[in-house]
């Protein structure tokens, strides 16, 4: 089962974690270090020149995380450098800023990105409220266009992390090629352009999990995605009527029992009904927490079970 988290829930699995005694530094550097590890680990390269790496860093936390990544890739070898979208603007990312001490360009020409290895994209991150500008995203776009890898911090800058939407007029074409989030998705990442664009995603560990375990007991609007890998829903183009059909059924905890029995029996006579003839089988079931009108503390159970059809809409769509 996969959680995912908005940033609201997010931030509130953080601060359980300060008050509990863990610095908002110590957190960022946990944060920067995965991804680092990762780049390091990962990232292959043919001889010393092309151990490059270009980080777009901005002035809030996500930009700290990209102050730390270079820093440390730095000291492994790689060669770094660091565009500075805007001053910092919070006091962990001031703190990570001065510590580095590589190149800072406030202007990237295309030299900059061509030959690097790969671009680290940590200008916004999961509390970008507004629309970025083409100054913005265009970066992205010329490190693409010089076919360097894109790796983003938490989310790709424009993109909302909550509706997955853009953020931008006439945004970036081309996705990341791996989106690092921390300890778990985000709704961004699969909903709308957001699960197009992110490219891979991994997610890394934070040793949050008792506080998101928290989040679930407390908070029953959190998501969890049961069923089918969200990577097997995904769908490049069409619209709604092409995807598939889906069948609800909801009601109270403690009737699990009932929700799994009636919705077999609606597979079963769906696929009884319409055969095998021209169409694919209803497939796949699962059961999800979804919030409840009536109280706050028992959250409605919903079964859901969905289908993909090859030409023909079956019968019982009408």
């Amino acid at each position: 089962m996969t959680v995912l988290v908005t940033p609201d829930e997010m931030y509130a699995a953080e601060r359980r974690t300060i008050d509990a005694g863990t610095t908002a530094d110590a957190l960022m550097r946990r944060a920067a270090e995965a991804i680092a590890s990762w780049i390091d680990r990962h990232v292959m390269t043919d001889g010393a020149s092309a151990r490059r790496i270009t980080g777009l860093v901005g002035p809030g936390n996500n930009g700290g995380d990209g102050f730390v990544v270079a820093r440390l890739l730095q000291e492994w070898g790689w060669q770094v450098l660091v565009h500075q979208l805007a001053a910092p603007a919070t006091e962990d990312t001031k703190a990570m800023a001065a510590l580095w001490s590589g190149p800072v360009r406030e202007v990237l020409e295309w030299s900059d990105f061509e030959g690097a290895a790969l671009v680290v994209d940590a200008m916004f991150g999961i509390g970008l409220q507004r629309d970025i500008s083409a100054g913005v995203w265009g970066l992205l776009e010329m490190a693409k266009t010089c076919g360097c890898k894109l790796v983003a911090v938490d989310i790709l800058s424009g993109i909302c992390t909550e509706s997955g939407r853009i953020r931008a007029l006439n945004y970036l074409e081309w996705p990341a090629d791996l989106t690092v989030t921390f300890q778990t998705p985000k709704p961004g990442h699969y909903l709308a352009e957001g699960g197009a664009l992110r490219g891979a995603l991994a997610v890394v560990p934070l040793g949050l999990t008792q506080q998101v375990a928290a989040l679930l007991r407390d908070d029953i609007s959190v998501v969890e995605l049961t069923g089918p890998t969200a990577a097997g829903l995904r769908k490049g183009g069409g619209h709604k009527f092409n995807h598939g059909h889906a069948l609800v059924l909801a009601g109270e905890h403690g009737f699990e029992w009932v929700l799994h029995g009636v919705g077999r029996l609606v597979v079963w006579w769906v696929n009884a009904s319409n055969g095998t003839r021209g169409r694919q089988k209803m497939s796949g079931s699962g059961v999800a927490a979804v919030p409840s009108r009536k109280s706050k503390s028992q959250p409605s159970l919903a079964w859901v079970t969905w289908s993909w059809y090859k030409r023909v809409k079956p019968r019982w769509i009408g």
